[in-house]
């Protein structure tokens, strides 16, 4: 678009005039044009009065060509709008589009209710899950320490349940968390364990202690109950509890299978003899 002026001067110039001394005068004016780098011919040239009609035919030329070229390509899309409208059911193309974006709109609200629904399902079941998670430690274990591995009052509460000679298991959040790393395949619900023991007692902060199901504190509570010689005593007494429980629990499943021994036995005497073959 832009090099059609100057192609334009160059070719008035260099060809068309029909004698040789014109062809000559013109190709060097042609020479000086391109050296000066002006878009048309000096005045100097035998066809300086060509250069006006040229330069404004060269920069209208390809106007009119765009221009022309997209009217026809939103005609086309209009006629072809029209004849899809019309075989929709629609009397005008307006209409069509109405409706289009109607649809559209109401489509766009169904699926981001049903994305909203599904991650609140999502977050309701990760939640009860760790809820789940935090009693069943609580339950199985006489002590826990939910701690996280670089906090100072999580290793002053190991370090005093270990003085009272504990054995504990240790959950450490920090290695639970979701750190991004896609190869990373452990467990990523640091947060809503943390979130799942302020909803039991209230305490958003680590170490949290609990011995024998019940919550004794964090770090500075551990060490106080250690320093008092309570701590000791705490331990031993859930670690009795947690043996005559799972004793408890031993001897149910024993008379269960017991139950079940008898009852099978008495369905086998009930059933009719089988009769000899003849």
């Amino acid at each position: 678009f832009l090099g059609g002026p100057q192609v334009a001067g160059f070719w008035a110039a260099a060809e068309a005039s029909s004698t040789l001394p014109q062809r000559k005068a013109g190709a060097e004016a042609a020479a000086r044009t391109r050296l000066r780098g002006d878009a048309f011919p000096s005045a100097a040239t035998p066809l300086a009065s060509f250069e006006a009609p040229l330069g404004a035919s060269a920069v209208l030329f390809p106007l009119a060509s765009t221009f022309v070229g997209a009217a026809a390509a939103v005609a086309f899309a209009t006629r072809r709008g029209r004849r899809i409208a019309k075989r929709a059911g629609f009397a005008t193309l307006t209409q069509c589009r109405a409706r289009a974006n109607v649809d559209g709109a109401a489509l766009a609200l169904e699926l981001g209710a049903d994305e909203e629904d599904e991650g609140e399902e999502a977050s309701g079941e990760e939640k009860i899950s760790a809820e789940a998670e935090v009693e069943r430690w609580i339950e199985e274990n006489p002590v826990v320490i939910f701690s996280k591995t670089w906090c100072p009052y999580c290793m002053l509460a190991k370090e005093s349940l270990t003085k009272a000679g504990a054995e504990f298991i240790a959950v450490e959040l920090d290695e639970r968390d979701d750190d991004g790393n896609e190869y990373d395949d452990g467990p990523t619900d640091g947060k809503d364990i943390q979130d799942a023991l302020f909803g039991m007692t209230r305490f958003q902060t680590v170490p949290q202690v609990f011995i024998g199901g019940k919550f004794v504190g964090g770090g500075s509570d551990t060490q106080k109950l250690e320093q008092s010689g309570k701590l000791k005593g705490l331990v031993r007494q859930a670690v009795l509890e947690a043996k005559e429980a799972k004793k408890a629990e031993l001897m149910a499943r024993a008379q269960a299978a017991k139950e079940a021994m008898t009852q099978t036995k008495a369905k086998i005497a009930q059933a009719p003899a089988r009769q000899p073959r003849r």
